[in-house]
């Protein structure tokens, strides 16, 4: 089942899904693989440094639970930009509010690492309701 993208139709391009994110929540070792069959298992170290093992979805250990990041485009969107593992998501992908805190930091680091030459305080988002 192929869910619409709300951020996208907001007039954003999905930054969080499409350059990346890190994961709030901790969750079970089972639901990342559900969510994301090609998640690898990884030490801290790695995870923390994950950009250098390149594209892909990362999890380590904390306690009973694990930490996850993304990093490139999530795994699960189509060439449309909508997500195509919507009925196993977690928690964190749904809960990114659209021009949230959390939303606009996204916005501001991909834009930043688009235009590196342009100083992160100088970036500015506009939402419009």
């Amino acid at each position: 089942m192929t869910e619409r993208n709300e951020c996208i139709e907001a007039g954003c391009d999905a930054a969080c899904c499409r350059y990346g994110s890190w994961f709030r929540g901790e969750y079970k070792e089972r639901e990342v693989i559900k969510a994301f069959p090609t998640a690898q298992r990884v030490s801290r170290e790695r995870f923390d440094a994950a950009e250098q093992e390149g594209p892909g979805v990362y999890y380590h250990p904390v306690s009973f639970r694990v930490k996850v990041r993304i990093v490139g485009q999530c795994p699960n969107l189509n060439p449309y930009g909508e997500c195509s593992g919507y009925e196993n998501l977690l928690p964190d992908c749904a809960n990114l509010g659209i021009s949230s805190e959390q939303c606009v930091e996204f916005m501001r680091r991909a834009m930043h690492k688009a235009r590196r030459s342009i100083p992160l305080q100088e970036i500015q988002v506009v939402t419009t309701e």
